[in-house]
């Protein structure tokens, strides 16, 4: 593929593949459809063939052979994985499911910090979920063994956050962030601190020709020390 001269699609693979995974997408149809077109061309060249084909359009996938799919549009399809999310193609949405079946029995610092470890957050949509989490850590100012069981106060406070972890199954974050055809954005953030952690929540504000306006945030937080 040496020599090539597009100008569009090497960034395509350079900035969007991750491991053996390419995420990537157009505003338009027609648009992604031609970037689908070339980069299957461009790629072939090399003799590398896409498989796993999942998109929020079935038009992007008419042309693809149904066993290089993962999303197929029927009724049996549900999520896809990517990156260590959840993705519901037909609603364009992402969902959080956690494995909450090996919650210990016996609570010490070493299964709770375990556990905590497990929280899998990469695009820190939930960090106002998982900063409890983090503070659960104080425990550590308790000068107990790794292997001791905790305080019963502190048993708890967890088994009272894992308890509620359970209701981010019914969570859906819209995937788009941005309003189609939109005429203005705005990013605005807010900051704040309490004694025990302090973070930020950025709002991206759109607004389109029709005046309709979204907002969507995400957060960022850190502990104290």
């Amino acid at each position: 593929m040496k020599g090539r001269t597009s100008t569009y699609f090497p960034p395509v693979i350079q900035n969007s593949t991750y491991m053996d995974d390419i995420l990537s997408g157009a505003d338009e149809i027609t648009t992604a459809k031609e970037m689908q077109r070339k980069l299957i061309g461009l790629m072939k060249e090399g003799c590398f063939h896409f498989y796993k084909w999942s998109a929020n359009s079935e038009e992007l996938l008419k042309d693809v052979p149904t066993e290089n799919k993962e999303f197929l549009f029927n009724e049996n399809d549900e999520l896809v994985k990517t990156l260590g999310l959840s993705w519901r193609p037909r609603e364009d949405t992402f969902m959080y499911q956690m494995n909450l079946q090996g919650v210990p029995v016996t609570i010490t610092k070493r299964t709770v910090l375990s556990f905590i470890s497990k929280l899998y957050d990469p695009l820190g949509l939930l960090q106002p979920i998982i900063i409890k989490a983090k503070m659960i850590q104080k425990i550590w100012l308790l000068k107990i063994d790794w292997d001791q069981n905790l305080p019963r106060q502190e048993i708890e406070n967890f088994q009272r956050y894992v308890a509620e972890l359970h209701q981010l199954k019914d969570l859906k974050i819209p995937r788009c962030i941005l309003l189609k055809d939109s005429v203005a954005v705005q990013l605005i953030g807010f900051a704040d601190a309490s004694a025990q952690a302090y973070g930020a929540c950025l709002y991206d504000k759109t607004l389109n020709s029709d005046s309709v306006v979204s907002q969507k945030d995400n957060f960022f937080e850190e502990l104290k020390p």
